[in-house]
């Protein structure tokens, strides 16, 4: 569904629930609840489609349309017209926690498009001798693959598996199908190229050709802890390296972090990169 074709729903349902309110009488006041209940569809409509800037902007027209029949009933000073006016707050906060809640997770999946940073700093730990490195479209993705050459390049025998996970995005977070093609195409294209840089480094750095394997990974909706465990155990390595996340506090809880809910689950070793 296109943009102005949510918009034109959006503005159908107001229209008509307006329609429906302000054909009912005053002395029904079981209607009124109804109707005044309504307005909460095409506020969510809003902030989901659009996120918080829209969720708010269609509670404000909400509020207006709904406003006059506040002030036109007789118990606007009652508990009745109090419990009105606490209703329009609600329209406002419902608008703010979805439209909230979107816009972190559309800047979330816009954050995969971003292109790799600079490589900077060393880490140098000891772990196994069979190492896989899991890369996402994530600007530390170069780094972990450094990593891996300062740390166990100097452990015979190392084996390295590069695993790229290509997650398929949100199509939410897009305005039609021709953009979330674009952006599938984009994201698959990106995660190879940074599976083939980082296999790149690695050999340049000193291990063999035949000692460095690569492969994608297709995910859907699953997480990218679960996924990493389930490779883990196929492949029987020792350690898995991956690139960490920066993220806030509130993108921690609402999305969850994948490098602190691997360490958490996982029963290997785990060394996260940023």
């Amino acid at each position: 569904m296109s943009r102005t074709t949510r918009k034109i729903l959006i503005a159908f349902l107001l229209l008509i629930i307006s329609y429906l309110h302000y054909r009912t009488q005053a002395h029904h006041s079981v209607l009124h609840l109804i109707h005044r209940e309504l307005y909460l569809i095409p506020i969510l409509f809003a902030a989901y489609w659009f996120g918080k800037k829209g969720g708010l902007i269609v509670a404000a027209i909400s509020s207006l349309i709904f406003l006059p029949k506040i002030l036109a009933v007789d118990s606007a000073s009652s508990a009745y017209g109090i419990n009105n006016i606490l209703e329009i707050l609600t329209f406002f906060i419902f608008a703010y926690l979805l439209g909230h809640f979107q816009d972190i997770r559309h800047s979330h999946w816009r954050a995969f498009f971003r292109s790799p940073q600079p490589i900077t700093g060393r880490f140098r730990t000891r772990q196994g001798c069979k190492v896989m490195v899991c890369i996402d479209n994530s600007s530390t993705a170069p780094k972990t693959a450094q990593y891996v050459v300062d740390t166990f390049l100097k452990l015979e025998n190392t084996e390295v598996s590069v695993l790229g996970f290509i997650r398929d995005p949100s199509g939410d977070a897009f305005a039609n199908t021709e953009q979330y093609e674009k952006a599938k195409a984009e994201n698959e294209n990106a995660v190879m190229g940074l599976v083939e840089e980082a296999r790149r480094v690695l050999v340049e750095g000193g291990f063999p050709e035949k000692a460095v394997s690569t492969r994608t990974v297709q995910m859907q909706r699953e997480s990218l802890a679960a996924k990493i465990i389930e490779e883990q155990r196929r492949s029987l390595c020792d350690t898995v390296v991956l690139p960490g996340t920066r993220m806030s506090k509130t993108e921690e809880l609402i999305l969850g972090n994948p490098a602190v809910k691997l360490v958490r689950e996982a029963d290997f070793s785990v060394v996260t990169v940023f």
